[in-house]
């Protein structure tokens, strides 16, 4: 598995430890350490273990890989989209046992295809980033911040890219129809 500063380095960007992120320019003076740091912080201010929370921790992964694409490999984008889409379009209240059938439904996709989902350019992934958290102090207010957040960045993706993911999205839910059905 490649480190950050691999997968970096494969699109020609260097992750400094001063200024804003490289990717999504949040001004965090450590560079994306610094958007590492801010997100990081709502696990100081929501319980995660709460199931109740889990909607915020699998929204709060998605939108910081979203943003910061360059670190991770090409089909994450996918993933990480779809879950955004079954979330806040369809309404899925995800749950963990739910991450390996959307695997199943990314590599299933991918095995006919190349990746072809690039991120906005730089600074342009959202209008918020995790470096907006630094000023919330409570966990309801970052529960509503993570909400827009996700919206922010999905929406700033190529409008095609959701009509991209939705095939892996209804893969997933088939495979999510026939688990139930196994009483699984």
């Amino acid at each position: 598995m490649r480190s950050a500063e691999e997968h970096a380095a494969r699109h020609g960007l260097e992750l400094t430890t001063s200024g804003p992120c490289p990717m999504c320019a949040g001004p965090t003076g450590t560079g994306y350490q610094g958007c590492l740091d801010d997100a990081g912080r709502l696990a100081d201010l929501i319980n995660f273990g709460d199931e109740a929370n889990h909607i915020t921790r699998f929204l709060s992964v998605d939108t910081m890989a979203l943003q910061h694409s360059e670190v991770h490999g090409p089909w994450n984008n996918y993933l990480h989209l779809a879950r955004i889409q079954l979330i806040m379009v369809d309404g899925l209240r995800w749950r963990y046992p739910f991450t390996p059938l959307l695997s199943a439904a990314t590599d299933a996709y991918a095995r006919l295809r190349s990746p072809s989902l690039p991120p906005p350019p730089p600074g342009r992934r959202g209008h918020l980033t995790a470096h907006d958290l630094a000023g919330i102090t409570d966990g309801a207010a970052a529960a509503r911040f993570v909400q827009h957040w996700a919206r922010s960045v999905s929406d700033a993706f190529d409008p095609a890219a959701a009509a991209t993911v939705r095939p892996i999205a209804d893969d997933f839910l088939r495979r999510l129809d026939g688990h139930r059905t196994r009483g699984s």
